[in-house]
């Protein structure tokens, strides 16, 4: 007998012990539960945001109004494709009829269509620029004009050995 109630108390206390485990465990499904539910409401209300936010975005987009000047067209935003980075400095100077500072040069090929995979392109424009002494002479701090005497050429000269 005392092998049976031996067993009885093994299975008594195995059995209390299954069920403190599931209450526990369904007092955490309740809390996740509870927190699924609050992210779940946080997640709508962010989404609803986010849409109200891209609407409006959209909307101000549409209401903004570029300065003609501003806006390329197709023709002008591919001016200087396929230029290399002289043939296309030479050109906006020509054009320019003026000194401009290596900035105003970037934004011109930029604007242009101008293909400028340098790290730095305004430091290539400002090297490219010092190199060609022949054609540039420098007017102030990163600010170059074409010398009169390049002004009526066409091609971009070769370099000499």
């Amino acid at each position: 007998m005392s092998e049976e109630s031996e067993k009885l108390r093994y299975y008594r206390t195995t059995v209390q012990s299954y069920e403190q485990e599931l209450e526990r465990i369904e007092g955490r499904v309740v809390t996740l539960e509870d927190r699924r539910a609050a992210v779940k409401a946080l997640l709508k209300s962010a989404q609803r945001l986010l849409a109200k936010e891209q609407k409006a975005q959209q909307r101000r987009l549409k209401e903004a109004k570029l300065p003609v000047e501003q806006v390329p067209s197709p023709i002008e935003a591919s001016r200087y494709a396929g230029m290399t980075l002289k043939e296309a400095i030479f050109s906006v100077l020509s054009k320019a009829q003026r000194p401009m500072h290596a900035n105003e040069v970037l934004e011109e090929l930029e604007r242009g269509g101008a293909d400028l995979r340098a790290k730095n392109p305004k430091l290539s424009i400002v090297s490219t620029l010092h190199r060609d002494k022949e054609r540039y002479r420098k007017t102030a701090p990163n600010t170059f004009e074409l010398k009169p005497e390049a002004v009526g050429t066409t091609q971009v000269p070769l370099l000499k050995n």
